[in-house]
Parts: C-alpha cells; structure tokens; sequence
C-alpha cells in the first residue's frame, strides 16, 4: 500500500518543485527554498500542521506535540522541517503557515491536496521491490510465431519499463504492452526480434532489473517433391525447401553429403529448389534441407528417395559343365537390381516350381551309356 503527499504554495520562490519520497523508517526533509542568508529575514511565526494537528509552533519559543518529540527538527532559519524514522500513519496531509515581518510585507506558505509540488509516498519493509524476473511463454522462439514476455516482481510496483539492447523499447504494430507494462508481446516474431530485452522495475524507494535474452530461430523448414519412387534413367525428381522467416539460404544435403549443382543435378530459387534430371541409381538416399538466416539456423525431416533398376550383370554358378554320374549340382543366380529380382529356373525349357536363387539338382545325367546334356536357365524378373 503507498500514501501520496501533495503541496501547494502561496508566497511564489518558498518551496521548491521535487518530489520528497521515503520508505517506512526513512527520514524526509521538508524544504523550503527560502535562503538564510537574505537579509532582512525575520519569521514572526512558524506553524508546521498534520491535518488538522499541531506538530510545532515556534514564535518566541518552539512548542513540539508529544508523539513527534525527537522525531522532528525545525530549521527556524528557513522554516523547513525534518521528519525522522517514519511511519506508515505519518502519511498525510500536512500544511506550513509562515509569517514573514519585512515592513508591511507578510508571506503566508500553505500546503494541501491540490497540486504537486510537495510529494511522500511511504512504503513498508514487505513492498521493496524484490524478486524481478522475466521469463517467455517459450525457449524456443520462431519465427512468425507470436510470443509473451512477462516482468514480474515481489513488492509494490510503481512502474516497469522495457529497454532492447540499451535502448527504450516501444510499442509497434508488431509489439503491444499489458496489464502495466507487465507483458511485452510479439504478434508475428522475425529474426530483428532477437536481442537482449531488459524490465526495470521500480517504485520510489527501491528498484530491480532482469534481463532475458532471446534468439528468434526459423520455423515450419519441410521438404516436398513431385515423386519419391523413381526409376533409373527415366524419371526427373524436384524437391522443394520452404521456412518461415527471412534473409534465408538453403543447404542440400544427400545422407549428410552436400548436393551441388552439377549437369544433372540444379539448384534454383535462390537454393530452395532441387531438380535431378533423368536420375541415377546414385540419387538414392536420405535428403534434407539445411535453412538459416544471420541468427539461426533449422534442418527439415528426411525424404527417402527410392531409385529402380536393373537387373543387370546376371551371373549362373557353378560354371562347369559336366557332372558325374548321380551328382547333386547346386546352382545359384546372382543379379544387380533394385528391389531385389526374383527368379525363374527352366531345364531344357521346361520351367520349374523353383522361384529362389539357388536351386539343387539331383538326377542320373547319363542315359544307355552315352553322355545327356542339360540345359540350365535362369529368368529375372525385375
């Protein structure tokens, strides 16, 4: 809880224009700008009031209430008042009437509750700032994302004002202020946005500072292509990079090796587009796009690129060609393809219900005497 103590003067020069602030148990000094060394000077009377009770009266002698003796000192020389160890009941309207003898001249002081020119606000132990912290509705901030920044604190909060990098932070068709300056919040976040933001929180006895620092990083990077299952020397795939955000530079990348533009392979858009003509079977693998800007930087999820081909360099084993008598033959076929082929077995022509790799044969290969031949084939479908 804070009491505000405003004054008003009559007799233009006698008091001056500052606020006097004070926290329970301070001492506050009542000034006059009268100077003690104008002469003449001569006060018939001093007469210091709160509401409507004396506190002193000084004519001939000083006259002190009892509850302010050894709490207050009159300054008779310039009619000014100190106040020791404050209260938080010595908040309050307080009032000074000085009689000034110069001739026929007269100058009366008077203070109320209309005007500024006289200030206390008191505070007690438990409303000293304490405790400021700001904090983010998130750690990782994007952009184009919207985000809040709150400046909290323990105490009696008067005020908080925001600085970015040093300097005063304004409110902008991007950046509004609630609740009291208390949050700071982006509508639509950019990498400009990054910085260090500070909140000083205050009242008039006592004050803290935090600061939070922020980094706005690029947001929504993602691939997208026109075809994943590609055959060789057929087909021509493009992949698309995109992100949120600005001043932005894009990296390919082939199972961690980078892409580069070569006669089959472009790279458009300022980077963001990837085009492989007539593909290879090379061109297979994992694909992703590295983006960044001055202050960040973001890698998309992986596309799997699949490239068929083949098959190709067929190959029969065992490569003998004749047996003896009652010989069990193993033979196995071998291709380059992709997906995997898969086989067909023929004997003189004759397909055979074997669909694997290998197949064994056991036969007598000799018929009245004289040698048989057999021949073996072997059909890849791909």
């Amino acid at each position: 809880m804070s009491y505000c103590l405003l004054g008003l003067t009559s007799g233009a020069g006698v008091l001056p224009h500052d606020p006097v602030d004070a926290a329970v148990g301070d001492t506050v000094m009542f000034t006059t700008s009268l100077d003690p060394t104008q002469t003449p000077l001569s006060f018939t009377s001093i007469l210091w009031k709160f509401g409507s009770k004396d506190i002193i009266t000084s004519a001939d002698t000083n006259i002190t209430a009892p509850e302010y003796e050894d709490r207050i000192t009159l300054f008779v020389s310039t009619g000014s008042l100190q106040l020791r160890n404050v209260t938080m009941s010595d908040a309050g309207e307080y009032n000074v009437t000085i009689t000034m003898a110069d001739g026929e001249v007269r100058y009366v002081i008077l203070f109320s509750l209309k005007d500024t020119d006289l200030i206390l606000i008191m505070y007690s132990p438990t409303e000293m700032i304490s405790d400021a912290l700001v904090s983010s509705s998130t750690q990782l901030p994007e952009e184009g994302t919207s985000l809040n920044v709150t400046c909290d604190a323990s105490g009696s909060v008067s005020t908080r004002e925001w600085m970015k990098n040093g300097s005063p932070l304004n409110s902008s068709e991007n950046i509004m202020f609630y609740h009291q300056n208390q949050v700071l919040s982006f509508i639509s976040l950019s990498r400009k946005d990054s910085g260090r933001y500070s909140c000083n929180i205050s009242n008039p006895v006592s004050s803290q500072e935090d600061t939070h620092y922020m980094v706005v990083t690029l947001s929504n990077v993602r691939i997208t292509t026109n075809n994943t299952d590609l055959v060789e020397f057929n087909d021509t795939v493009r992949l698309s990079c995109s992100a949120s955000g600005s001043s932005l530079s894009f990296l390919w990348f082939n199972d961690s090796v980078e892409v580069t533009a070569s006669d089959r392979v472009r790279i458009t858009d300022g980077g963001a587009t990837l085009t492989i003509v007539t593909v290879l079977r090379y061109d297979q693998g994992s694909y992703t796009c590295e983006v960044s800007n001055p202050v960040s930087s973001s890698t998309s999820d992986k596309v799997l690129l699949f490239v068929s081909y083949g098959p190709e360099g067929v190959t029969v084993s065992p490569s003998a060609e004749y047996y003896g008598e009652g010989s069990v033959v193993s033979f196995s076929c071998s291709a380059d393809s992709r997906p995997e082929a898969q086989f067909r077995w023929f004997i003189n022509g004759e397909m055979l219900f074997s669909t694997g790799a290998q197949i064994n044969l056991c036969s007598d290969l000799r018929s009245n005497g004289a040698s048989r031949r057999i021949n073996i084939k072997t059909e890849l479908l791909g």
